[in-house]
């Protein structure tokens, strides 16, 4: 069955895509992250017509450089702040290049 991993791997490094955001997320989620798992998100798979199995990216954001706020703790909680729940659309893996020692 088809899936939406877009080519993501478990344990990549990762950012939210800048264009995706919308100013309701909390200021960690500008942080790079971790990918820890894929989740099957049961109720998008069966709502959608294209027999498509549609996963969750469950992401760690970093503690720096950007930290949650006041609101984003009451709006998001402070796990919520660190730990998200994405569709892999909302995210796209990070490079860096190898440092030469």
């Amino acid at each position: 069955m088809l899936n939406n991993k877009m080519k993501l791997k478990e344990g990549a490094q990762i950012r939210f895509r800048p264009s995706k955001m919308n100013g309701h997320e909390p200021a960690t989620w500008k942080n790079e992250g971790r990918l820890l798992k894929f989740e099957r998100d049961e109720q998008l798979t069966s709502m959608n017509k294209r027999n498509i199995e549609i996963f969750r990216c469950i992401v760690e954001f970093e503690e720096e450089p950007h930290s949650p706020t006041t609101k984003d703790i009451e709006q998001f909680s402070e796990e919520g702040c660190y730990i998200a729940s994405l569709l892999p659309m909302l995210i796209e893996a990070v490079e860096h290049p190898q440092k030469i020692v």
